[in-house]
């Protein structure tokens, strides 16, 4: 009998209870490392926004949903042509109720966050 190999989408309760164990030892230093990020990230969008005189709906996690840029028909238009021209991918407020703002999430490294933030912005400039 050959033996497969198995792949799971979700840890064993056992190996679960192991991780929830090692982590936990580092809980707190994990969560003041990621409120750090993200205060540090949100700052960073909020100076993007000031810029280029957007407006959110300032978040208190990770995700935020700004205006759509003047000059789109709404936000599937924005973001379909972001991805095509920049490769950036940002979700289209219509898909949660509000054509006009885009969803953008922050919890990345902060060098990825800049990286797409410029390539917004060069989009923006080439308009």
């Amino acid at each position: 009998m050959a033996l497969e190999r198995l792949y799971h989408i979700s840890p064993t309760k056992i190996g679960q209870h192991i991780a929830e164990q090692a982590l936990g030892m580092m809980e707190s230093e994990i969560l003041r490392k990621n409120r750090v990020l993200a205060k540090n990230n949100r700052d960073i969008v909020q100076d993007f926004i000031d810029k280029h005189g957007l407006d959110w709906y300032r978040p208190v996690g990770v995700n935020g949903f700004i205006t759509v840029p003047e000059g789109f028909e709404g936000s599937i238009d924005f973001c379909r042509s972001l991805i095509e021209e920049k490769s950036v991918v940002l979700a289209p407020g219509k898909l949660f109720g509000s054509d006009d703002y885009f969803r953008i999430g922050f919890g990345l490294e902060t060098d990825d966050l800049e990286e797409g933030l410029f390539r917004v912005e060069s989009f923006l400039e080439d308009r």
